[in-house]
């Protein structure tokens, strides 16, 4: 059986285009908060290759990162940025710490940014990435 290639909303495809091209790491979603890009920056900062894990569920996606907040309690997709941003249509910015799969712990600002089309469709969420540390020395 031949399987089909899931077609995603031409914002979604210009912006994984846009995303390849970033410095910073970033992540792309679709309307059901499924993980469906990676650029290469996130993919060093997490220690996987999306090539080789394909499309996740958002579930899926935070099992690998194990998230957690500023009081180190797990979070949920409800609780996590993208989960915020898809669930309520408007941008959401956050601080986690997550683990790479070396075991090594970042903590993390992001921003998410629901895409919406006319008509308010939305289409899927885009995550950028910044390590707290590489923001703290710039202040220094």
């Amino acid at each position: 059986m031949v399987e089909v290639a899931r077609q995603h909303p031409l914002e979604l495809i210009l912006l994984r285009q846009f995303a390849a091209r970033l410095r910073t790491p970033a992540a792309l979603f679709d309307r059901r908060g499924r993980l469906i890009y990676l650029n290469p920056a996130a993919e060093a900062m997490f220690g996987v290759d999306f090539a080789g894990l394909g499309e996740l569920s958002l579930e899926q996606a935070l099992s690998i990162a194990q998230p957690t907040d500023a009081d180190g309690a797990p979070m949920n997709p409800l609780s996590v940025p993208v989960g915020k941003a898809l669930g309520e249509g408007r941008p959401e910015m956050g601080t986690v710490s997550i683990r790479d799969t070396h075991g090594r712990l970042h903590r993390l600002r992001t921003t998410t940014i629901p895409v919406q089309g006319q008509g308010k469709a939305l289409f899927g969420a885009m995550s950028v990435f910044w390590k707290l540390e590489d923001l703290e020395s710039r202040k220094a």
